[in-house]
């Protein structure tokens, strides 16, 4: 278990607008403790990064997500920014946004379906970006083995069995030029 005490989980029965709508709802501990130890502050809707690259953030509000959905990315962030470094964090935050915010706002984790995701996986593959559906994969799988509500096994499953290509970043680059061909 996390120092976060992530596996606190919080199925609310009703007591305000808010928490008779949201599934799950993070147990936000206000800090959390980088790799390196650095204490970072995420109380608040902006968690500032840093690390030797220089400073980042991650934004909560700019994820548009129904709120449940949101608290559920945060508690994923939570445990990355705990075991990866600063701008890996910020990257699979920016990743995971970018999946997440092609769902409807009103897609709540009561809703949240294969069908849903798919449709997320085919608004990437029109672009050049499908190789971050692996950030949503890996999001939606370690809620589901934590026993987040809203998250079903076999919906993890599935999603790992789509084929979907990596990114090319750091890959060496062929030239079609014969002029700058070397011999070898």
């Amino acid at each position: 278990m996390s120092r976060l005490g992530i596996q606190q989980l919080q199925i609310l029965a009703g007591a305000s607008s808010r928490s008779s709508r949201a599934l799950y709802v993070w147990d936000n501990p206000g800090k959390l403790i980088d790799r390196s130890g650095r204490v970072i502050d995420v109380s608040g809707e902006v968690w500032p990064l840093s690390d030797y690259s220089g400073d980042c953030h991650i934004n909560w509000n700019l994820v548009t997500t129904a709120t449940d959905l949101k608290d559920s990315m945060k508690a994923y962030l939570g445990h990355v920014v705990e075991s990866q470094s600063p701008s890996a964090a910020s990257s699979v935050f920016e990743h995971l946004k970018k999946c997440l915010n092609y769902l409807s706002p009103r897609t709540s984790l009561r809703n949240l379906n294969y069908v849903h995701l798919e449709r997320v996986l085919m608004k990437l593959r029109s672009g050049i970006t499908v190789w971050m559906f692996g950030h949503l994969r890996r999001w939606y799988r370690w809620c589901c083995d934590r026993g987040l509500p809203g998250f079903q096994p076999e919906i993890a499953k599935d999603l790992y069995r789509i084929k979907i290509p990596t990114s090319s970043n750091g890959q060496a680059v062929q030239t079609r030029n014969p002029a700058r061909k070397t011999s070898g």
